[in-house]
């Protein structure tokens, strides 16, 4: 019974150590998974982190390119409206800087860009106003331009006509915005609709005294009826110089006692009593055909229509500041804001490109010192030499062979359609027969169908050949040309990275780093720098079986290691 249970005790032992190993197998084989699961996470991070700082390296090249670009841009055209106003010297230079500030400061209220800006600054100096007089005005065309959704420019041509139609200076180009928008909200069209009318009208209003509001209270009241502005212009026109040419008919003055033109307002109720002095319908249309041509006559019946409307109308017209109400209004949207923060950020590039400035400069000067001149007097004649003459000796042939493919390619290819012709050919002719030489028929297609199953694998022969001559005919170049150009500079790297080590004093270990130049014994994890003294064998103490055996021959006065050692070394 003893005996027994001893083997039952070692039984249980022997289990529980098999257990025990296959546990202890088990968890060194999850250590390794999860080293390696390390590992992958590791790489997979150093690849993200690679990808991320390419795509930041990208950014911030697009980033300094357009900040360079975006200001060369706005100088550029700042030196175009200087150059504009004839302005020279410390004057001109004054004004460049003047006007880069005013077109930064204004892009971000606007929500424009300040190339924008520069370009309305430019249409109102090319409109006639001096550089100060467009400096001026510049705001309300800005304003006219937001309100009226048009480009700057657009809005700047509008205020200088509208401008110089009534003679205003540039001082008043609020007071002129203001009336157009004015126009805008009471009539049925655009402010850029009057101001086209206005272009017909305008002059000569303002020669017979009539004001802005005057004139464009009388387009509005003729646009109601006509539903066009520019027509309403023309037709306003044609009835005021009806009125002065015809005033002897009017049977009243359209001056006052002071030799002054009336108002349009005294004019059209003037008009309008003398009207109703008149007994009948027939006797006021003569009257009006009397005094007015067909064009004008429109103009005239619409202003009577409406002639209580008038008044009130040139009252409405004269109010300020409506513009910039409405411009509050139209930038206080999702989309104004959009913009508003689109201006900043490209005025922020604008700013960095101007700092960049000076540093590109510089570099250009150094390749323009540098750079340049072994370009011209080294690389350049490489380029038209050997280089050349290189690239012709090896892409010549390839044209050669390539011309007589394509020439081969033409062959089959004509005799496949001649193909297709016999077997056209055959087919009809055999239709044309098909009771006698039914058998005859049947040997012209089936010649037809051999000739173009021949033309075909042909063709297609002679196309394999093109693309395998060409593809060995660049692999030819690659070999010949680029594949010893970028070993000779591999090689060269190789060497500038030697270059430094040469007579240089070996490098000194970091703090807390231990030579072992002399030799030593490591029995922890250690830190060290080894080879600095020249080559150096290190060798394991403890093998996987817990010990390292080194065969060691001595013959004579040499000492010979075991070939384990040699391949270990």
């Amino acid at each position: 019974m003893p005996e027994l249970g001893l083997e039952i005790v070692i039984k249980a032992r022997d289990e529980a150590s098999k257990v025990f190993s296959s546990v202890g197998r088990a968890a060194t084989s999850l250590r390794d998974r999860i080293g390696r699961l390390g590992t992958m996470a590791q790489v997979a991070g150093g690849m993200i982190v690679a990808d991320l700082a390419s795509k930041a390296a990208s950014a911030v090249v697009d980033f300094t390119r357009a900040a360079v670009d975006g200001f060369s841009s706005l100088e550029h055209k700042i030196s175009e409206v200087v150059a504009a106003t004839g302005m020279v010297g410390e004057e001109a230079a004054s004004f460049s800087s003047k006007v880069k500030e005013v077109a930064l400061s204004l892009s971000s209220e606007f929500g424009v860009s300040a190339t924008n800006v520069v370009e309305a600054l430019e249409a109102l100096v090319k409109a006639g106003l001096s550089g100060g007089e467009a400096m001026e005005a510049l705001r309300s065309s800005l304003m006219l331009s937001k309100v009226e959704g048009i480009s700057a420019s657009e809005s700047a041509n509008l205020l200088v006509s509208t401008l110089s139609q009534f003679g205003l200076s540039a001082r008043q180009a609020s007071l002129a915005v203001d009336a157009l928008t004015n126009a805008s909200k009471l009539g049925i069209g655009t402010a850029s609709e009057y101001a086209g009318g206005l272009s017909y009208v305008g002059s000569i209003a303002h020669t017979l005294g009539l004001s802005l509001q005057e004139t464009l209270s009388a387009l509005v009241l003729v646009d109601n009826t006509q539903k066009d502005a520019v027509k309403s212009g023309r037709y306003l026109n044609a009835m005021l110089s009806d009125l002065i040419n015809h005033s002897d008919k009017l049977g009243f003055s359209l001056y006052d006692s002071s030799g002054k033109m009336l108002s349009l307002s005294a004019i059209i109720s003037k008009l309008k009593a003398r009207l109703s002095a008149l007994a009948t319908q027939e006797e006021r249309n003569n009257y009006l055909q009397r005094v007015f041509g067909e064009q004008g006559l429109r103009a005239a019946v619409a202003l009577l229509n409406q002639a209580d409307s008038l008044k009130g109308l040139e009252e409405e017209m004269g109010k300020a500041g409506t513009t910039m109400e409405m411009f509050g209004t139209v930038m206080d949207t999702f989309q104004g804001r959009q913009e508003r923060v689109r201006a900043e950020w490209e005025r922020f590039q604008i700013e960095v490109g101007e700092a960049l400035i000076p540093a590109l400069e510089k570099l250009f000067s150094v390749f323009e010192a540098k750079l340049l001149p072994v370009l011209e007097s080294e690389i350049i004649p490489i380029v038209k030499g050997p280089l050349s003459d290189a690239l012709v000796y090896l892409v010549d042939p390839v044209l050669v062979g390539l011309i007589d493919v394509l020439g081969e390619l033409k062959v089959q290819f004509v005799a496949f359609v001649k193909g297709w012709e016999l077997l056209g050919s055959g087919f009809v002719s055999g239709l044309g027969m098909i009771e006698s030489t039914f058998s005859s028929v049947m040997g012209g297609i089936e010649l037809g169908l051999e000739l173009v199953s021949s033309s075909l694998e042909r063709l297609y022969s002679a196309w394999v050949r093109v693309w395998t001559g060409i593809a060995v005919a660049l692999k030819g170049v690659y070999e010949r040309t680029i594949a010893p150009i970028m070993e000779g500079l591999r090689l060269m790297l190789e060497g500038l990275k030697v270059v430094p080590a040469l007579g240089a004093p070996r490098p000194a270990p970091p703090l807390g780093v231990k030579r072992y130049g002399k030799g030593g014994l490591v029995t922890e994890p250690t830190l060290a720098l080894v080879g600095e003294s020249g080559p150096e064998l290190i060798l394991p103490l403890n093998s996987p079986s817990g010990r390292l055996v080194v065969d060691v021959y001595v013959h004579d006065d040499r000492i010979e290691f075991s070939k384990s050692i040699r391949r270990l070394v």
